[in-house]
């Protein structure tokens, strides 16, 4: 059976998350974090513009299979919100199976939670919400043509002083930095989008690590934006935008993607934007201070750096990041 699918994407740090779980929070949808970073897509490449053939039907089967993932990343970020198609006692054992396969994750044993929903009903509305397929985002529109899609795009700066801080404090694993993943820069750079910006691989090595973090910034999300302009279930919008009017934003984008407006979403805006929570993945934050925190953390000349890339991209100016300033704290 077809489902009705939700397409959450955007670059890592970019408010994602919180995004996903305002979806999350509506009654009627079946939501899966991430579950391309644990079961990547291996039969389109991540800067994909357009499928056909074998490869549009292997995409619909990985859309389609989602569903059943159960693995602690992909269904286990929490909070857990009441559903439709969920009894009170089927709510309980999921948040339990979640502890569950936590506490066995921290005694070194990776467990799928075990009590999971995987099928919802009829009216379940499938929400994938994604850091790793925003480059192929027009390719999954081509194979699901019912699909409605959310490009969220965060200031390059604070996008760039989250991912940084994130390294620093080794929330990445192992992983090296993301201003020397040179082989990612050089397939980005022979994409349409990145061949604009004529410049060569000996060009952006010799850039400061912020500035080519900012021009991958540019290059992303520019290509999004290209490869879905003609595409009216596709929208892009700002993360600050979203953070200065919370509630109005989300009834927008409930309204893009075709789901009535529910009091329980109301009710977690209110609660995940009223108090503050300063893990790094936390989505309860004071939403001004989230998104201009950036300001006090990186230094100026980094941040012109980054402006003066940035600010040459489509992203930039269709977003109007000429015209969004932070609001007045005091």
């Amino acid at each position: 059976m077809t489902r009705r699918m939700i397409l959450l994407f955007g670059m890592p740090r970019s408010g994602t998350t919180w995004l996903g779980k305002i979806f999350d929070s509506h009654p009627d949808t079946l939501y899966r974090h991430e579950p391309d970073s644990v079961t990547p897509v291996t039969s389109v490449s991540i800067l994909a513009q357009s499928v056909t053939g074998q490869s549009l039907e292997q995409l619909r089967e990985y859309s389609s299979r989602i569903m059943q993932n159960r693995a602690l990343k992909v269904v286990g970020k929490t909070p857990v919100f009441p559903k439709c198609y969920l009894s009170r006692a089927a709510i309980q054992r999921y948040r339990a199976g979640i502890s569950i396969a936590r506490f066995a994750g921290r005694a070194g044993v990776q467990m799928p939670v075990p009590w999971t929903p995987v099928n919802g009903n009829d009216d379940t509305v499938v929400v994938w919400k994604s850091i790793e397929s925003l480059g192929r985002l027009a390719a999954l529109l081509e194979a699901l043509p019912e699909a409605r899609a959310l490009h969220i795009v965060r200031h390059p700066c604070g996008y760039i002083a989250s991912v940084q801080r994130g390294e620093t404090g080794g929330r990445f694993g192992d992983l090296s930095p993301s201003s020397e993943d040179f082989g990612l820069m050089e397939t980005l750079l022979k994409t349409r989008t990145g061949q604009s910006w004529g410049l060569s691989m000996a060009d952006i090595r010799a850039m400061y690590p912020e500035e080519r973090l900012a021009w991958r910034w540019s290059v992303f999300n520019d290509k999004a934006i290209e490869d879905t302009q003609n595409l009216p279930q596709a929208l892009s919008f700002s993360y600050e935008r979203l953070c200065a009017a919370p509630i109005d934003v989300a009834r927008s984008l409930m309204e893009h993607t075709g789901l009535e407006w529910d009091e329980q979403i109301e009710r977690f805006l209110r609660r995940s934007t009223s108090s503050t929570d300063a893990k790094y993945y936390s989505v309860f934050k004071d939403p001004a201070v989230a998104a201009w925190q950036w300001q006090d953390s990186l230094d100026c000349l980094k941040a012109d750096r980054i402006v003066k890339i940035a600010s040459r991209s489509i992203a930039w100016k269709n977003l109007g990041y000429d015209q969004i300033a932070p609001p007045d704290m005091n």
